[in-house]
């Protein structure tokens, strides 16, 4: 069995079209190992939410049953459009390890969005600033994701059709789960302009953080510094 997939996807693309970190990718992985899902099918004036929701959670699941589940002890999942890698992910299964966890979540310092289960992260323990759950990036083990997948699938939680809150409340519900409140593995730009170096050569740096994966989640604004297509 191979150690680990990166994947990810794409709905309503052509199909010449890659995700961001697909180049770089290459640098690091064997191109038999990336995987770009393209789906598509759901009616066209379906929300930009419930696509999100449909292909992330529904489609995704017989998708890694498939292509990696069996095939691959771990598995990398990060949006198409704004996720890069920072540095070589090599030591990545490493530091995912150091968590002892199932799957680690991108983390960000906003709540969004809210669920009827948003009081239930008082009962984590968050060691870092990167505080709630962001579903742009993730790793873990393939059977672990897929078992949480088909948990989401089985109950299809009431609520905001939202593919973040509903990895939310599996995340709430369960302790194999955790976000990476520290910044270890990924990096969310979102309101965290403060730890954006920029030297006299353009090169951009991050204060005391050392991500594998940047994520420009969320609206641009004045605290804000999207430089995922930037590296």
């Amino acid at each position: 069995m191979k150690k680990l997939a990166l994947v990810s996807l794409f709905f309503n693309y052509p199909d010449d079209r890659y995700p961001l970190i697909y180049e770089n990718s290459l640098k690091y992985f064997d191109k038999e190992d990336v995987y770009v899902a393209r789906f598509g099918g759901l009616p066209e004036d379906s929300s930009y939410y419930e696509k999100l929701y449909r292909y992330k959670l529904f489609y995704l699941l017989p998708y890694i049953k498939e292509h990696i589940l069996n095939k691959y002890e771990y598995m990398l999942f990060v949006d198409a459009t704004d996720t890069n890698f920072y540095k070589d992910p090599s030591d990545i299964i490493d530091t995912f390890k150091s968590f002892n966890k199932s799957i680690i979540f991108c983390g960000e310092k906003e709540l969004w969005p809210h669920t009827q289960y948003t009081n239930m992260y008082d009962n984590k323990e968050r060691l870092g600033p990167f505080k709630f759950l962001n579903s742009g990036g993730y790793i873990g083990y393939t059977e672990k994701i897929v078992s949480h997948l088909e948990n989401i699938v089985n109950k299809d939680y009431e609520g905001r059709v939202e593919d973040q809150s509903t990895w939310t409340i599996e995340y709430l519900l369960h302790n194999d789960i955790d976000i990476d409140s520290e910044g270890k593995i990924f990096f969310s730009t979102h309101l965290n302009k403060e730890y954006v170096i920029i030297d006299d050569n353009g090169k951009i740096n991050l204060n005391n953080l050392n991500p594998y994966i940047i994520h420009d989640n969320g609206p641009y604004g004045d605290n804000t510094y999207k430089f995922a297509h930037l590296i």
